[in-house]
């Protein structure tokens, strides 16, 4: 969800590759954080990795994930 809000209109995005590392087991609400690139109209294709922590209720982090997104944006 976060890289999908950093595209242009242009852009379009499409998941390469999930990896996600279970740290210990979470109860409780949970609260995922992710930190993504502004993608420009300039890019036509690029992988980028977004890491993402998931913390619990207490603050710790349970897991953690990075994907690699192919972002790029449609010619005109």
């Amino acid at each position: 969800l976060a890289a999908t809000t950093a595209l242009p209109p242009s852009g379009r995005i499409i998941l390469k590759s999930l990896q996600m590392n279970y740290l210990k087991k979470a109860r409780g609400v949970l609260m995922a954080t992710a930190q993504t690139p502004i993608v420009t109209e300039e890019v036509e294709k690029a992988d980028v990795p977004i890491a993402a922590e998931v913390r619990d209720e207490n603050g710790e982090i349970v897991a953690t994930l990075e994907a690699i997104w192919q972002i790029g944006c449609k010619k005109r």
